[in-house]
């Protein structure tokens, strides 16, 4: 939704003094998968669930094609540049950075602000909270040496005090191997193959625990097969993608312009995924692992008392 904090707050006190119905583009809060995964961990199926951890994945230079002919095509009196620059530093226009805003750090944090925003969303739909304590982030330019000023790989981990949740979040451009979303419980572990919005997922659960000393459950089962999570008249496992227009989130905004209702992506959960962003994108860049004040709502470098 923003990629400053100064902006994350300005758009949600818009939103809130308007009393208009408004509602994000993190369209995967309205998938009846995600939201059925949140319904198992609200009914305790994982038991007290101990970390998220989110790997999406792509081999190619992401947001960058060397030989866009838009790009060659495109001239300043074709744009609004001003009006695009959004309250940026005043700068000559640029073709490039006009299509591909995405990889420049003036205008994007590049992964923090595309997918990870859409992870971070969806570890804080999970659990039911808004925005981690604490984020420290490491990368790089490691595969594709070109224009771009943000990393393209990029690895953050988060931790969510008061549920006791340790987050974790990697993309890499240089490798498309491996996409997953593992949620990891005492009693058990809700697993996705696949990327960004995969709404294939398996539960798994932990039949006995391994501690050494004496049993602290132990179900007497046997070995487990990994159980799908279904949907209301669905029984076959769905692919491990889905389009980006999800008719479900469509829908949920159009009931909620009738109705009055509170949006699945709603200005909270927007500004909640603005500040993770900006927490992780700054906490990259300055080296540093950076707190979230609630009281003051302020990105601290010390933790809270």
């Amino acid at each position: 939704m923003a990629n400053t904090l100064a902006d994350a707050k300005l758009a949600r006190d818009a939103v809130k003094a308007s009393g208009r119905v408004v509602q994000m583009g993190s369209q995967w809060l309205s998938d009846p998968y995600q939201l059925k995964v949140r319904e198992l961990i609200r009914g305790g199926a994982l038991g007290k669930v101990v970390s998220i951890s989110q790997s999406w994945n792509f081999n190619g230079p992401r947001w960058h094609v060397p030989n866009d002919d838009n790009v060659a095509a495109i001239r300043e009196q074709d744009t609004d540049w001003n009006r695009w620059l959004l309250g940026r530093p005043s700068r000559p226009f640029d073709p490039r950075v006009y299509f591909e805003f995405r990889i420049f750090k003036d205008f994007s944090g590049g992964i923090t602000d595309q997918w990870y925003s859409h992870g971070a969303g969806l570890a804080h739909f999970y659990l039911d909270t808004f925005i981690p304590d604490d984020t420290v982030a490491q990368g790089g330019i490691f595969a594709w040496h070109d224009v771009r000023e943000n990393p393209d790989t990029f690895q953050c981990m988060s931790t969510f005090r008061e549920q006791e949740v340790l987050y974790t979040y990697g993309t890499t451009f240089g490798n498309g191997y491996g996409d997953h979303t593992i949620i990891r419980g005492t009693r058990g572990t809700l697993y996705s193959p696949g990327g960004e919005g995969s709404p294939q997922w398996w539960f798994l659960p932990e039949t006995k625990s391994e501690w050494r000393t004496h049993q602290v459950f132990d179900l007497k089962t046997g070995p487990v097969k990994p159980q799908l999570v279904t949907v209301d008249g669905r029984t076959e496992p769905p692919p491990i993608a889905q389009d980006d227009d999800l008719e479900a989130h469509t829908s949920n905004w159009l009931e909620c312009i009738r109705t009055r209702a509170t949006p699945n992506g709603s200005i909270d959960t927007g500004f909640a995924h603005a500040v993770a962003v900006v927490m992780a994108t700054r906490s990259y860049r300055e080296g540093k692992k950076l707190y979230w004040d609630r009281t003051h709502e302020a990105i601290v470098e010390e933790r809270p008392a």
